[in-house]
């Protein structure tokens, strides 16, 4: 008898995490109407990612009115359920002023618990908060420390803002060489930026 509810406790959960999927793939071909109810149906049953693509839909007008005070609800819904993901969103709508009115003590708190968490978003928009002086006190230090905890993560414009800090000398000594490093990494990451910048600075060191 164990056996078998156990078996079926698998099953429904492999059919839960399937609609899921299913959901998401419908929203990547523009089904909106279609991924909105399987979400909807999931965040029923307190489904984490079913909430956050929620918020996501509303945020952006994805099949629906846009509305910015819903995806907010939708992402606050999220996070009390550990998404990562709604963190991140929900900061970026403090970070950028979506909807909201711009609020960087409240987006540090969001990046701040998603960094614990590995987000590598968030790692480097804090890295740009301390780098900026957005609503914090300008701090190079800080902001090369959550770039490499970014960039640890392989994320291409974590790299890039690492080389911009050795080339400027940013709260490190100046190195060119360290600079066409990241640049290059940050290429072999996806991030085109990368690839001219690294290309520049090899041209440059062929001029000499």
């Amino acid at each position: 008898m164990k056996k078998t509810v156990l078996s079926l406790l698998i099953a429904l959960s492999l059919c839960f995490a399937s609609t899921l999927d299913e959901g998401a793939a419908a929203l990547n071909k523009k089904e909106y109407e279609k991924a909105h109810k399987i979400f909807e149906d999931l965040a029923k049953e307190n489904d984490a990612k079913a909430m956050h693509y929620l918020g996501v839909m509303y945020h952006r007008g994805n099949g629906v009115k846009k509305d910015f005070i819903r995806a907010k609800e939708w992402y606050e819904k999220a996070i009390k359920q550990g998404s990562v993901d709604a963190l991140f969103s929900l900061g970026t709508m403090y970070y950028f002023a979506i909807g909201l009115k711009q609020d960087y003590e409240k987006a540090r708190e969001l990046f701040e618990k998603a960094a614990k968490k590995n987000d590598e978003k968030s790692q480097f928009l804090l890295g740009d908060m301390y780098n900026y002086g957005l609503g914090v006190k300008q701090d190079f230090q800080k902001a090369i420390m959550w770039y490499e905890e970014s960039a640890k993560q392989k994320f291409g414009q974590a790299y890039f803002m690492l080389a911009n800090m050795y080339k400027e000398g940013r709260g490190v000594e100046q190195s060119y060489l360290r600079a066409r490093d990241f640049y290059q990494k940050a290429c072999q990451n996806g991030l085109r930026q990368g690839c001219d910048a690294f290309d520049s600075l090899m041209q440059l060191e062929l001029e000499k």
